[in-house]
């Protein structure tokens, strides 16, 4: 009885060092997979579109980039919407006088 107690431990525990080494093996592979990978996006990404990836811009230029180009908010759709919800943000992140009084006039 001991005999066999001690094949068949011998037998699961060599099994569970397989799953362990197999374990380790998935997750070093998935790892290296996904850098690769955001190597690959990296490389072959846009070169004036990269630095946007990683690092954004100011929120006083977003702010003027949505003033010419969104064109829908949480009030409504069009320039005109999306300007006029922009225009609840605090002054200090307004476009310049001269768009906002073009805009108003």
């Amino acid at each position: 009885l001991s005999i066999y107690l001690s094949i068949y431990l011998s037998i699961y525990l060599s099994r569970i060092c397989l799953l362990q080494k197999l374990l380790v093996f998935m997750l070093g592979s998935s790892t290296l997979g996904c850098l690769v990978g955001a190597t690959l996006m990296g490389c072959l990404m846009n070169p004036e579109r990269r630095s946007t990836f990683y690092k954004g811009p100011s929120f006083k230029i977003y702010v003027k980039h949505l003033w010419d180009k969104r064109t829908a908010a949480s009030i409504g759709t069009g320039i005109d919407a999306s300007r006029a919800d922009l225009l609840h943000l605090s002054q200090l992140y307004w476009p310049d006088k001269e768009k906002v009084r073009a805009w108003l006039g």
